[in-house]
């Protein structure tokens, strides 16, 4: 008897998800400063920024969970 073919494509599938997170996480705690940086603002004012890259592109990655 033949034995039946099984996918391995869900295992491969599941642990690529899996590693997403991993690396989303892993990215955002090397990206945030805890204590923040004061960002000046041309009008006068200023801002928090948390991140190390300046720039609103890392704001709108990691998007608050």
């Amino acid at each position: 008897m033949d034995k039946p073919h099984t996918s391995v494509a869900p295992i491969f599938v599941a642990i690529v998800l899996l590693l997403l997170q991993v690396l989303y996480v892993g990215s955002y705690l090397a990206l945030v400063q805890p204590e923040g940086d004061f960002v000046d603002l041309p009008t006068g004012g200023y801002y928090v920024s948390h991140y190390r890259i300046p720039g609103t592109l890392p704001s709108k990655f990691f998007r608050p969970l």
